[in-house]
């Protein structure tokens, strides 16, 4: 898979968080629904990309004060970092995938970890530190698409 389409597909399985869809809020639960279509989803997407104010995030989520130091250290919404956290592993510090994918945000062991300077399998289970690197990957994605989430 073309990892623009990955990272699209990561983002879209998320869900509660709030996304502008046309003129109205639609919470990313509803962006499963089989009414909307995928041209919709693509749309609101680049709608949120395009913001120039940060969505706001409601609600406490686990380890905020991670993901707020990894946002504002990439320059990557906040609400963005969230999506992928919930829809990789709910939050989870120690989810593991069949494919060596770690942690919150499911940093693949060794080769993206290595490329990220995590040289340590244990590293990719410290919360912060996972949330830190997946920040980073990020940026380097959308960096490499010209924002395009």
């Amino acid at each position: 898979m073309h990892p623009k389409s990955y990272l699209l597909s990561l983002l879209i399985l998320c869900v509660g968080l709030t996304l502008p869809l046309a003129d109205e809020g639609v919470s990313l639960a509803r962006l499963k629904d089989p009414g909307i279509s995928e041209e919709a989803i693509i749309q609101a997407w680049k709608d949120f990309s395009l913001k120039e104010e940060e969505p706001a995030v409601n609600g406490g989520y686990p380890y905020m004060g991670c993901f707020e130091e990894a946002s504002r250290k990439y320059n990557i919404p906040l609400a963005l970092l969230l999506a992928v956290a919930r829809g990789e592993s709910n939050f989870d510090p120690d989810a593991e995938s069949n494919k060596s994918c770690l942690g919150i945000m499911q940093i693949q062991w060794p080769d993206t970890a290595n490329e990220l300077g995590i040289t340590r399998k244990s590293d990719l289970l410290d919360p912060c530190i996972n949330i830190d690197a997946g920040a980073k990957y990020l940026s380097l994605l959308l960096e490499r698409f010209k924002n395009d989430t």
